[in-house]
């Protein structure tokens, strides 16, 4: 139930009865004796939740002293992560975080090999922009097409490099871009952890304040009705062209915003945008009872900081790095996430968040990034490796979708609502994230 509303499992949780992961930060130490455990200890060696409570003076420091002390970790982190007796590369989307890493880098390693995918659909094409840095670095930039890749063989991939199911569709394009860079290095250094750890999510800022602004309004059928409105309206091109602005996949945060409208404290907030899904809940599941990720409170903190916290805590480990860590692998390739150094990770979370973006999402990275790239080379629209699974859906993976997304071997689904869904989407509503869920579901499911 956990997996079909978020589309991974958190820790300690796993797919497996009887089976519980060790949680980030955890050390669990098992004593042996002649073939029999007589002790098992666990230990936290890094409590996350420690970093935002302590009474930092560093809210006291001048904006630019943060900014300093922030570039200098990280660049020891980078450092300390270019170390190694094979070949090293990096990863290089064309957003913030990954181009400051290679810049560095760069600037560490001779020749320095860089990876990233490229797409005919527009909406999640960064290419042109990740060239554009590695020809400002002077870096050999290596790119493949995706849609040049068979797909099917790494959606083969995916089901075998995953032992329990996570539906990041961007595991299709980690998985494409890490076979190519391990045939040239051996480990890649990324931007992993920038967005929890600075504060760069839509849901951190422009989500945040419009879902406090529909919280104020009273008429609920007003605002559902005018969403609804600019929803029919407005065509493809004008969501599409939104991405110039930094608004990326524009109708799909159109739908989370219209569903904010009904939810009334930040927990569900969170847990709702966390989420992928564009629906509330899985209603097509059999067993109605949906569970939910319980939130650790953090009083004291600001809506804006328990969301970071929320995020570092389970969206990272539970998606994001089980993702990179196992796709890369998969591949004999190994992913090192700079961002993610403990007094990097210690430091920032101890600066409120207020203070971290003074001006605007992301200031402090922004202004670390104009120390190695000029302005103009950054147009902020953010996309990452992403694929466009809504028309894949439609067009060249059509008979597979329908195919996996309607197995019910386990009898878990009702297959009558899920062929609704199918039809929906194929009629132009994107229920692309969800389907992909069951799909992913199904895959693993089969492999058992």
């Amino acid at each position: 139930k956990e997996y079909f509303h978020y589309g991974f499992i958190h820790s300690p949780n796993s797919i497996y009865k009887g089976v519980k992961k060790v949680l980030p930060g955890e050390i669990i130490k098992i004593s042996f004796s002649k073939g029999k455990v007589l002790e098992v200890k666990n230990k936290i060696w890094f409590n996350l939740r420690e970093t935002f409570l302590k009474n930092s003076l560093n809210n006291n420091l001048p904006f630019m002293d943060i900014v300093e002390h922030a570039h200098e970790l990280i660049l020891n982190s980078v450092k300390s992560q270019t170390f190694a007796h094979a070949k090293i590369g990096s990863f290089l989307s064309g957003g913030l975080d990954s181009s400051l890493i290679t810049a560095m880098v760069a600037r560490e390693i001779n020749n320095l090999e860089t990876f990233t995918i490229g797409s005919e659909d527009l909406r999640y094409d960064e290419s042109m922009s990740a060239k554009k840095f590695a020809n400002y670095l002077g870096v050999s930039h290596n790119l493949v097409n995706f849609n040049d890749i068979n797909i099917e063989y790494h959606l083969d991939y995916i089901s075998k490099a995953y032992d329990e199911p996570l539906a990041d569709s961007s595991s299709l394009a980690t998985s494409i871009v890490s076979k190519l860079a391990s045939s040239k290095v051996k480990a890649v250094l990324t931007g992993d952890g920038g967005d929890e750890l600075f504060g760069g999510y839509y849901r951190h800022n422009f989500g945040l304040k419009i879902w406090k602004i529909l919280k104020k309004i009273n008429y609920k059928s007003f605002t559902n009705n005018f969403f609804k409105f600019i929803d029919a309206h407005l065509s493809d091109r004008i969501f599409h062209s939104m991405s110039k602005f930094g608004i990326s996949n524009a109708r799909e945060k159109l739908t989370k915003i219209k569903n904010l409208n009904n939810i009334t404290n930040i927990e569900n907030y969170y847990l709702y945008l966390m989420s992928n899904s564009l629906e509330i809940k899985p209603f097509f599941l059999k067993e109605k009872d949906f569970s939910k990720i319980k939130l650790r409170d953090i009083h004291g903190l600001t809506d804006e900081d328990k969301l970071c916290f929320w995020d570092q805590n389970i969206y990272l480990p539970g998606d994001n790095l089980a993702k990179i860590d196992r796709m890369t692998m998969f591949h004999s390739l190994e992913a090192r996430a700079p961002f993610l150094d403990a007094d990097l990770v210690t430091f920032m979370n101890s600066v409120r968040f207020k203070l971290k973006n003074k001006f605007g999402a992301k200031s402090i990275i922004k202004k670390i990034h104009s120390k190695y790239f000029p302005k103009k080379l950054f147009d902020y629209s953010k996309k990452g490796f992403s694929i466009p699974l809504d028309y894949l859906m439609r067009e060249k993976l059509k008979e597979w979708s329908f195919y996996w997304a309607t197995y019910n071997e386990h009898d878990l689904f009702d297959i009558s609502i899920i062929k609704q869904m199918w039809k929906k989407h194929q009629s132009g509503i994107n229920l692309a994230p969800d389907l992909w869920k069951i799909i992913c579901y199904n895959r693993w499911h089969s492999s058992c």
